[in-house]
């Protein structure tokens, strides 16, 4: 009876434990960031879910990458591009149309939007990929970010 006792706390000190370590989607969104930080990028979470695209889910969670600028972009106002329901992305007309648009076929399936500014470039990602995801959505910031330079 003793050993009983003994190992149904060892089995709830270990369920508990299990409990506390991250999922693996945590520890994969965490390998995410930390690739994205190497990289001199800031990540956040998306804090504005009223200006979320249409196909977002509001109840999904978006995360902000941003690749800030050295100098200032020759842009005035935010450049935004953003996917359709239909994975379409809507481009302004202003854009180098087959430049920016072969850039966004790279992209990742879960980013959502891209926001040109001033001062950065801003990607709207469910953290959702593979271990090259990261690479990839780098590689086509700094394109874009290179375009308005």
């Amino acid at each position: 009876m003793t050993w009983l006792i003994v190992l149904l706390i060892l089995a709830v000190i270990a369920g508990n434990l299990m409990w506390l370590m991250p999922s693996k989607r945590e520890r994969q969104q965490m390998a995410f960031r930390q690739a994205a930080i190497s990289q001199k990028m800031n990540v956040s979470e998306c804090r504005e879910l009223e200006k979320l695209p249409d196909v977002c889910d509001t109840e999904a969670h978006w995360m902000e990458y941003v690749l800030p600028t050295e100098r200032s972009l020759n842009i005035h106002i935010p450049i935004v591009l953003k996917r359709m329901k239909n994975h379409a992305w809507v481009l302004p007309d202003a854009l180098n149309q087959p430049a920016i648009a072969g850039l966004l076929e790279v992209l990742p399936s879960g980013v959502v939007q891209i926001t040109i500014r001033q001062m950065s470039v801003v990607a709207l990602w469910d953290e959702r990929g593979d271990k090259n995801t990261i690479d990839q959505l780098h590689a086509v910031l700094i394109s874009l970010r290179d375009t308005y330079l």
